[in-house]
């Protein structure tokens, strides 16, 4: 998977949570992707960019669609540390917020 390969390319990594959100509103795909490790490389890959916020856009929207009427793919994402991932993506926009501000 290309995502895997370039994990430093933010752009791909956007481009990439697009079309995982767009492609798991069919349920026997939103199986594939977290059978084949796709849940654990978008929370993999939203820590790594935490701080880009259309990554984390993304990444949030792709996770949503995942879990929809999906709850073993929620504990998926659970279990692969994703609850963490989130909440350090709320605390960088609570800061972020904070210093725009000022």
């Amino acid at each position: 998977m290309a995502l895997s390969n370039w994990p430093n390319d933010k752009s791909l990594v956007q481009s990439g949570f697009y079309i995982l959100r767009a492609i798991a509103g069919n349920d026997d795909v939103k199986n594939i992707i977290n059978r084949s490790g796709g849940i654990d490389m978008i929370v993999r890959l939203m820590q790594k960019h935490l701080k880009n916020a259309d990554v984390a856009e993304q990444g949030c929207s792709a996770l949503a669609a995942i879990t929809l009427r999906s709850g073993r793919n929620a504990e998926t994402i659970a279990e692969s540390g994703g609850v963490n991932v989130l909440v350090n993506l709320c605390t960088c926009i609570r800061q972020r917020a904070g210093s725009e501000a000022v």
